[in-house]
């Protein structure tokens, strides 16, 4: 059981833990930053430019591009093959048996284990920015390659080397830690312009919960990976411009899942420019810093707990930068923070249909289980049980809840239990 009364540290990520995103405008946003640079600057097919939303494409559960061959994968528990898909187009047996011999997908095992994502070999979508990601990476495909085969012809593979150059050149491009500022991400420029399109105001519940968790002893952080001075416009917005006043130390630009095994150095922040500033030894009760590594932020939250082993609990809405690490590599309490538990019907703002369509599919069948194999039998469903605590529809699912609650957790003996407020029927059927 876990109960929140009984720890000593919260931790919290930014972006759709504590500050919620409209989803289906952020997911729309997401894409189209990266296809307006593709298109404009790399002369790719308008094409591109097509709505997001589209119920054959998107999906919130856990598919895993494999780089190699361009191919988007469902896989079950053991590293068989339930779906594939290869730019538009479903896989038959015999073409998924022509790429993966047996049916079976060979790494699975590194992701079984935690590690999510390897550049060159595949990454698994995990959270709620991969889903315009992996769309899009979809129709470049198509639009490229056509019905092509990667791996058949030498020309066809160095056009597919290059298209994910051109991607991942267009999404550094927009997520580059000077584009704020600078104003040239279309991401940033949209946010900035219209927020209350794009972001959400904090619920009371949430802020007044934070600030009875202070009151009450508990030491509270912000840990993101979004740059300073984005981290100071979204947290203003939806928590208000006093929000600091909230934490006992704020990290940005932390590079997780890199910040839980590295060891770069802290920076310090300055506060009225939001730039950083020299590397700090020891970080300070009340400070604000950038990147750093987690064994140095350890040592703050031992001091100012007194504790040599405090009890920590750490909010995420990433398996990969979020869950796992925390997990794997400190031990920690982990708090799925899981958009598409909010189909429950009794979980705090209740999914729109809108909402649904980018996470659930019927082509790709139930996010947590392989028809053949019944509950939790996908791999995603495998990472979700094995790496995160509980799973939560929000964080104001959980601020609403009693204080004194203990929330059951997942175990191998019943991998289902750590659901809250339950696992919806739409996760296995």
């Amino acid at each position: 059981m876990l109960q929140l009364a009984s720890c000593d540290v919260l931790g919290f990520d930014m972006d759709h833990t504590l500050c919620c995103y409209d989803l289906p405008a952020q997911t729309e946003l997401c894409h189209q930053a990266i296809a307006k640079h593709m298109v404009n600057d790399s002369k790719y097919s308008e094409n591109l430019l097509l709505p997001v939303l589209d119920e054959d494409l998107a999906y919130g559960g856990g598919l895993i591009f494999d780089v190699r061959h361009g191919i988007l994968l469902k896989l079950d528990k053991d590293g068989y093959i339930e779906h594939s898909r290869l730019g538009l187009k479903f896989l038959t047996d015999k073409e998924i048996a022509h790429f993966y011999p047996n049916r079976k997908w060979d790494l699975f095992e590194q992701v079984q284990e935690g590690c999510l994502s390897v550049p060159s070999l595949y990454h698994m979508n995990d959270n709620n920015f991969d889903i315009s990601y992996l769309t899009l990476l979809s129709r470049l495909k198509e639009n490229v390659l056509g019905d092509k085969v990667i791996d058949r012809c030498p020309n066809t593979l160095q056009d597919y080397k290059e298209m994910l150059q051109d991607f991942n050149i267009a999404l550094n491009h927009s997520w580059h830690p000077d584009s704020y500022e600078k104003g040239t991400s279309h991401f940033f420029e949209a946010v900035k312009k219209n927020p209350e399109k794009y972001l959400k105001k904090c619920p009371t519940a949430v802020k007044l919960w934070l600030n009875d968790l202070k009151g009450n002893g508990k030491v509270l952080f912000l840990l993101t990976s979004s740059h300073c001075d984005y981290a100071q416009f979204v947290m203003s917005y939806c928590l208000g411009h006093d929000w600091r006043n909230l934490f006992d130390v704020v990290i940005s630009k932390a590079k997780k899942p890199r910040f839980f095994m590295e060891t770069h150095p802290f920076r310090k922040v300055d506060t009225e420019t939001l730039r950083e500033k020299e590397n700090v030894n020891k970080l300070e009760k009340g400070g604000w810093y950038s990147q750093g590594n987690c064994k140095d932020l350890m040592d703050l939250l031992k001091d100012i707990t007194g504790k040599p082993c405090p009890k920590i609990t750490y909010f995420g809405d990433s398996l990969r930068s979020d869950i796992v690490p925390a997990k794997k590599h400190w031990s920690w309490n982990t708090v799925y923070v899981m958009d598409a538990l909010r189909i429950h019907d009794q979980a705090i703002n209740i999914l729109h249909d809108d909402e649904k369509s980018l996470l659930f599919s019927d082509l790709w069948g139930p996010i947590l289980n392989c028809q053949k194999n019944g509950p939790m039998s996908s791999l995603f469903g495998c990472i979700v049980s094995s790496f995160a605590t509980i799973a939560v529809p929000s964080v104001e699912y959980v601020a609403l809840q009693n204080s004194s609650l203990s929330f059951s957790t997942f175990s191998h003996a019943q991998c289902t239990n750590g659901f809250h407020p339950g696992m919806p029927d739409i996760f296995c059927k």
